[in-house]
């Protein structure tokens, strides 16, 4: 490593580390490319929720993974096992994760259908 690369300590000490920032935007780009595919490769635009639920579990999941190597944002963060970062990140993990695997109700996936596709259901209007 060369010597841009150092941080120095107050003590003078010399410590190496993540390009986390770098990390992330990596992170993003790989979701973007993901989301991008299930938008117009599969049929996931077609369900509610689906593409968004995908987008937090992707991109929260990335940043509770990056937090590991990152430092702390206080000072009690390097005291407990998941810094508050990740402990931010869960809750909307697990809101993600419900997006993906609800069941869709057939009223509401019918007015989904006619948001998305105004001029089908005027054609089912009329005949």
């Amino acid at each position: 490593m060369n010597e841009e690369m150092k941080y120095l300590c107050p003590n003078g000490e010399h410590l190496y580390r993540h390009p986390s920032q770098l990390y992330e935007a990596i992170c993003y780009l790989i979701s973007f490319f993901v989301l991008r595919y299930m938008y117009w490769k599969t049929k996931a635009a077609l369900a509610p929720g689906r593409i968004f639920g995908m987008f937090m579990v992707l991109i929260w999941s990335a940043r509770f993974f990056i937090e590991f190597i990152k430092e702390g944002q206080n000072d009690n963060d390097d005291m407990w096992f998941l810094k508050t970062g990740q402990l931010l990140s869960v809750p909307f993990i697990l809101i993600g994760i419900w997006l993906l695997v609800r069941k869709v109700k057939p009223d509401e996936q019918q007015r989904f259908d006619e948001a998305v596709h105004p001029e089908k259901a005027q054609e089912r209007d009329i005949i």
